[in-house]
């Protein structure tokens, strides 16, 4: 970003500039900061459901994997639940700060839809695969870690499986001992019987995977409006809204915990789970119920003067319970209580901020927490040894109020997180603080040589970190003259060149390049006005697809490109194309180049390269638009084959000079090679393995690419 200071006839002496000067400089500084992380959060999001989630109602979606790699680094981990609500809320924090920014987040909602239903999915399973099927399913709130199968990656030669899915997309993955090869995942960890992988043994509810699914269904309740539906889909219980599931599922779990005196029941073995397992939830009773007042909204404050929100959840055990967040007045006597590690410390903190246990002057003195312990708290979540500064953060998203943890703390941790994803392999990782699983859930695993698990991991920390900073502090962004936007998927309305009123950006004068990691999708005017200020001058780059849709249009004299590359890390906090920035546009990996030649006053017909890309039109002058020729310039037939195929060119002046034919396995290496002058080919791959390749056809000045799928 590039600011220019005007010429003023003002006199201003040498102090007073030097002042200013130091001022700009600090906002341009901070400025750049805030974008580069903003920027980081959706390349982390691209990479969740790319390496680590598939989105969907299959059995085992929508449920993100831990760790990718894990012991052979093949594997690909589920761990023991907790990542689902943290999922859920950075989901929820996605969809108030894009909202908030006039922003469309509507694959925010889709996404976050599909989570809470596999929450209700495996509510319900969870009988059935944990009695071996001799159960019915039970809607109750006693639920497993997951319901990831064994053979959740299917069949590799089917390109529509879950293999296909975490293979063929990679972002950014390098996960062997010496962070040089792609992370490719054959295994499932998974908590499923692999003798029978219809019947999982599954790793039975415990006290901190409640805590946090209460985390992410809290900030459902905070973020989401009321109305707010998933194209009006039902969920299994029959309700439809958002926020109303998330009040469902707050109530079924919390009242099947409180109804079994705070232990974990399990109806299956008609036994509590043990303590070792996290079945006792006596210690955190009174924070799950004054979490679940809040998160379903039943705050009747009534009983406000014996530190109770509501009398829903509550009963004599549970306000008995209040002696350990009471603790928090005094470390001493609350490890006098908790007697244990720091993850119980953890689990009251957390219940402690969703319940809002404590508070921020002027509240009353007969809170759990007293104001005069707000600084002592920060700092004891702030410690080297216990660092968890996100609770005061979620508290003040949650409930308002103020922060004593400074910002620097957050913007520090925020900076210090690698552009290219958290991993840790055998001590090789990129930064000490994100090191571990989870940054907040583990800290005291950070800098492990020998991480269980080892590999890269979701980044599910860094991104619910970033918008809970960007929800409590909103100048942070606009400071940095940058708004919340999706970088992951662009939809493009506008059109260009535009002015504010000067310098007239998106012009010849000012070109910009529009990315995005995932998709674009445009139906705007590229417009040319005959000057170097009113001709448009724009390129979209994406790292899977664009696509242009009806209306799309560009005038002659503007000039538009389009392409499809990949992005990586630079090693210096930039995301680059993939083989280095030289402006022309290459296949890298499995993302086929797509390219669209811009239009000028002597080519009035866009050239399309790949049927991913809808038929723009183009003007000639500022006429009335022309439909341009259908995109798909050449067939393969059968596709898909086993390896045997032919290639019959479409376009007769295509078929009719001289091309380039280059063909690229799943890794963007190329396999095939030739020079062709047919218009029809006969091609022999079935000595290659069974996968997805791409086939390019490349003339003087255009290029076509095309899937093909050998089985």
């Amino acid at each position: 970003m590039t600011y220019t200071l005007r010429n003023h006839r003002y006199k201003i002496n040498k102090k007073k500039l030097f002042i200013l000067l130091f001022c700009i400089i600090q906002i341009l500084g901070n400025a750049q900061t805030a974008e580069d992380n903003h920027e980081k959060y959706w390349f982390y999001r691209h990479r969740l459901i790319n390496n680590f989630v598939k989105i969907g109602d299959c059995q085992g979606c929508s449920i993100p994997a831990e760790a990718r790699g894990h012991s052979d680094f093949a594997t690909l981990k589920w761990g023991d639940g907790n990542e689902w609500g943290w999922y859920i809320a950075v989901l929820a924090t996605e969809y108030k700060l894009l909202t908030k920014n006039n922003q469309d987040a509507s694959e925010t909602i889709k996404e976050l839809y599909y989570a809470i239903e596999a929450f209700n999915r495996v509510d319900y399973n969870t009988e059935i695969y944990a009695s071996g099927g001799a159960q019915s399913g039970w809607l109750n709130g006693f639920f497993s870690a997951n319901d990831v199968p064994i053979d959740f990656l299917g069949d590799p030669n089917d390109p529509n499986s879950n293999y296909n899915h975490f293979n063929s997309g990679l972002v950014e993955s390098h996960c062997d001992q010496q962070y040089s090869q792609p992370c490719i995942v054959n295994n499932i960890s998974t908590n499923f019987d692999p003798n029978n992988t219809g019947v999982p043994d599954p790793d039975i509810m415990s006290m901190d995977m409640v805590c946090h699914l209460l985390m992410g269904l809290a900030l459902v309740n905070e973020c989401v409006g009321d109305n707010i539906t998933f194209n009006n889909t039902n969920f299994m219980d029959g309700e439809n809204k958002i926020v109303a599931e998330a009040h469902n599922i707050a109530d079924r779990i919390v009242s099947w915990i409180r109804i079994h005196s705070w232990f974990v029941y399990n109806p299956v073995t008609n036994q509590n789970v043990t303590l070792d397992k996290g079945g006792f939830a006596q210690l955190l009773s009174y924070g799950y119920a004054e979490a679940a007042c809040k998160v379903t909204n039943k705050t009747d404050y009534t009983h406000l003067l014996y530190g109770l929100t509501c009398l829903d959840y509550h009963d004599q055990i549970s306000i008995a319970g209040m002696s350990a967040f009471e603790a928090y007045n005094n470390p001493d006597v609350f490890f006098a209580i908790v007697h244990t590690s720091s993850y119980n410390d953890h689990l009251i903190g957390l219940l402690a901020a969703i319940g809002n246990s404590w508070y921020e002057p002027p509240s009353p003195p007969f809170w759990p927490i007293n104001n005069a312990t707000n600084a002592s708290l920060s700092a004891y979540f702030t410690s080297a040894q216990y660092s968890r500064p996100y609770l005061p953060l979620l508290r003040q998203v949650l409930h308002g109020g103020g922060n004593l943890v400074s910002n620097s703390t957050y913007t520090d941790l925020l900076n210090s997180a690698p552009c290219k994803g958290p991993y840790n392999i055998d001590g090789n990782y990129p930064d000490y603080n994100w090191s571990t699983t989870n940054r907040f859930r583990q800290p005291e695993h950070r800098g492990e040589s020998n991480p269980d698990p080892k590999g890269e991991y979701n980044g599910l920390d860094y991104m619910l970190l970033f918008n809970l900073y960007c929800l409590a502090q909103p100048d942070y962004l606009d400071d940095a003259f940058q708004s919340y936007y999706s970088a992951m998927d662009r939809v493009i309305t506008v059109d260009y060149p535009y002015v504010l009123p000067f310098p007239p950006f998106v012009s010849q004068y000012f070109p910009r390049e529009i990315d995005a990691f995932n998709t674009i999708t445009a139906d705007n005017h590229i417009n040319a006005g005959g000057t170097s200020t009113t001709n448009g001058d724009v390129t979209y780059r994406a790292g899977r697809q664009i696509d242009l849709l009806p209306g799309f249009e560009v005038e002659a004299g503007a000039h538009f490109e389009a392409y499809i590359d990949p992005f990586q890390c630079d090693g210096n906090g930039d995301y680059v194309r993939t083989s280095g920035d030289t402006g022309n546009p290459r296949t890298i990996y499995n993302a086929p180049t797509n390219y669209v030649q811009y239009a000028n006053t002597n080519n009035n017909n866009p050239t399309v390269s790949s049927s991913s890309l809808t038929t723009p039109s183009v003007s000639s002058g500022v006429s009335k638009s022309q439909d341009a020729k259908p995109a798909s310039e050449f067939n393969i037939t059968p596709n898909p084959s086993t390896g045997i195929f032919t290639i019959q060119m479409n376009n007769e002046q295509l078929s009719i000079v001289n091309y380039q034919l280059s063909i690229y396995n799943p890794l963007g290496q190329i396999i095939y090679q030739s020079s062709i002058i047919n218009n029809q080919s006969s091609i022999d791959l079935s000595s290659q393995p069974s996968g997805i390749y791409f086939v390019k056809v490349q003339t003087a000045d255009k290029i076509y690419t095309e899937k093909v799928v050998l089985q």
